[in-house]
């Protein structure tokens, strides 16, 4: 085989392999794992069944990839945010004045409220939110790579925040409320429709997104607001 040719049948290989992982988050998404077959998401794909084996060894490895994919995706978007955030919180380990650590660490966290929100408001979420709200409900061995991947992260640097700027609690209440900040963002996506019927919206545009994150930026604000004397 040429040089050409085999780039072209390496950028084949991968084109096909790209469609069956969207065919099959699609699909998984929608039915769950247990009610999809791989002749499904083949006909999906508009690919070879056979090829589902070739690239990914079966449909659970497919499905391993499909979580693993979201996960990387979702990283993709969080992980400057997060890093802004780490980056407050070593530049703040000699601060003592809790007015000087709240300057510094609320806003690279309400940075990442903000983006998460906007992420979990646009439509192109649904799918792999979905997948996700699965994974939570019914953990498979596939749910270590959501956890490790980007949501544990989330987790533990809201936590640590939380337990800069909240020093009467202990850890086990910042651990809480960091839970809490998350499931407000959450609740965008996976109480949809019932807080889209409640707000009396049939779709969300910038301005939607902006009074979503405005609010929440109030809600974390009170949260990790120091108790009153």
């Amino acid at each position: 085989m040429t040089a050409p040719a085999a780039r072209a049948a390496v950028s084949r290989g991968d084109q096909t392999r790209e469609s069956l992982l969207a065919a099959a988050t699609t699909a998984f998404a929608r039915d769950g794992y247990n009610a999809v077959s791989t002749r499904q998401i083949a006909d999906l794909a508009q690919a070879n069944q056979a090829l589902i084996g070739y690239h990914f060894g079966g449909k659970e490895g497919l499905y391993v990839a499909v979580v693993e994919r979201v996960a990387t995706q979702i990283g993709a978007h969080t992980g400057p945010l997060l890093e802004r955030i780490e980056a407050a919180l070593d530049e703040t380990r000699e601060v003592t004045s809790p007015a000087a650590l709240r300057d510094r660490l609320l806003p690279a966290l309400l940075e990442l409220t903000d983006g998460m929100a906007a992420l979990l408001l646009r439509g192109d979420s649904a799918e792999w939110m979905q997948l996700i709200l699965r994974e939570q409900q019914t953990p498979t061995t596939a749910f270590d790579s959501l956890y490790s991947g980007f949501m544990g992260r989330v987790a533990a640097l809201i936590t640590e925040v939380a337990g800069r700027l909240r020093v009467d609690q202990d850890q086990t209440a910042n651990r809480v409320l960091a839970a809490t900040i998350m499931g407000q963002l959450v609740v965008f996506r996976s109480g949809h429709a019932g807080v889209m019927r409640h707000l009396g919206w049939a779709e969300v545009d910038d301005a939607r997104v902006a009074c979503v994150q405005q609010v929440l930026r109030g809600n974390v604000t009170a949260l990790l607001a120091p108790p009153q004397a």
